[in-house]
């Protein structure tokens, strides 16, 4: 997931560079870019405290992840029964980098934690090191006095691969006290934590936060939940929807429906505030990338979009995956559907390798198939994720929820 802060020309902080002219100014762009009033964009940042996950969704059956990282690297074994891999000391120094870089340009920076991983996952071996090296951890009155981590708060965990007395394994518990202890301490950060397993926030989130901070998390963190089907709106949203209500009261919850695998029938339920329900804060959207990625109908994703504007939701659509259109129009791509089977009788739209997929996602292969299909039918042209692109009907959707922190304030003292 790539994150954005975006700014206009006249408003291009001290000491950064101008993408559209490599130029570097220390008060405004570049003339010609404000002329223009070029829109830049500040790139997030997305961080794994560890690596491996395992699968609990149908998103996950074609999991991006596991393929870079188990099976072309072999960096971990994926799965409940697998390994999971701790990241180096550096990787975590650079995220205090990346908040003193915020601080110095005053622009606060996103961090998508995690890609490689859920940082609510309940897996209860012993990490790893990237060398496959069982790590161990000092007892736990040694890590409360951070006699563990250097002065910047940062754990070396990958150093301990020796056994030392009265020293445990090294778990997922024990990472996560740490990358809460990052979150703390990078208050120019907004921290995108999102997971698949709701169910299990409350359970890893500590206890202080609840003392600290009047009953509230962290402002600089925006908690997420993962959905793929209208499935999972009725089984996974209400489970997360209640943490959105708990004592540690998020100030900003939102939703990513990535893979989309079908339409969300009932996806107003999602931004439902009534009867003191809690609604998405943002919401995200995107269709299948990878080597078999299942097409999506662009009718869901404006189904969505439309909801989203209409309850004044910012809405965020990431990608369309591998396929998209070729037909245009003259002014611009539009897609072909086949509103019926006696139109798909009489036009010859459909080309080898096209992805034709009716209203309810069902992949259309044969007569049959299409005698038996929900309509309207789409069909999607396998152009690859970089062409395919993010545009939507003509525009680029890549709305923000403004952050709720303006300075470096992380606890409502």
């Amino acid at each position: 997931m790539e994150t954005s802060i975006e700014w206009t020309a006249t408003e291009v902080p001290e000491g950064i560079k101008c993408p559209a002219c490599s130029r570097k100014d220390n008060s405004v762009s570049c003339k010609p870019c404000s002329e223009t009033g070029t829109v830049y964009k500040l790139p997030g940042f997305t961080f794994n405290p560890w690596i491996g996950c395992h699968k609990v969704s149908p998103g996950c059956k074609f999991c991006y992840a596991e393929a870079d990282m188990d099976k072309r690297r072999g960096r971990v074994k994926w799965g409940l029964h697998g390994t999971r891999s701790v990241t180096s000391y550096a990787y975590w120094r650079k995220v205090m980098q990346w908040n003193e870089e915020a601080k110095r340009t005053g622009v606060r920076r996103k961090v998508f934690c995690a890609s490689l991983a859920d940082w609510a996952e309940d897996w209860k071996g012993q990490v790893m090191d990237s060398k496959g090296n069982l790590l161990w951890w000092p007892p736990e009155d040694e890590w409360y006095l951070g006699k563990c981590e250097d002065v910047d708060g940062i754990p070396a965990f990958a150093h301990q691969t020796e056994q030392k007395p009265g020293w445990q394994p090294l778990t997922l518990d024990i990472i996560r006290y740490y990358l809460y202890k990052l979150i703390e301490k990078t208050p120019y950060l907004d921290w995108l934590l999102l997971t698949k397993r709701p169910e299990n926030i409350e359970k890893f989130l500590p206890d202080r936060w609840h003392i600290m901070n009047n009953g509230r998390c962290p402002k600089n963190i925006w908690f997420g939940c993962s959905i793929t089907s209208n499935e999972e709106v009725h089984s996974v949203w209400p489970v997360f929807q209640s943490f959105g209500k708990s004592g540690y009261m998020p100030y900003i919850i939102f939703l990513s429906i990535e893979p989309l695998l079908g339409p969300l029938r009932s996806f107003e339920v999602c931004l439902d505030e009534s009867d003191g329900s809690r609604g998405a804060d943002w919401v995200i959207v995107g269709f299948e990338s990878g080597h078999t990625p299942r097409a999506g109908h662009p009718q869901w994703v404006r189904d969505i979009r439309d909801q989203c504007l209409d309850k004044h939701v910012p809405f965020f659509f990431k990608q369309w995956g591998e396929y998209y259109t070729t037909w245009t129009n003259g002014q611009g791509p539009v897609f072909k559907m086949y509103d019926s089977y006696q139109q798909f009788t009489q036009k010859v739209w459909v080309k080898k390798g096209d992805y034709c997929v009716d209203s309810e996602g069902r992949h259309c292969q044969s007569g049959k198939d299409f005698m038996e299909a929900k309509y309207p039918v789409a069909i999607m042209n396998r152009v690859g994720k970089k062409a395919a692109g993010n545009v939507l009907d003509g525009k680029v959707y890549q709305q923000f929820p403004e952050s709720v922190l303006s300075v470096n304030e992380v606890f409502t003292r």
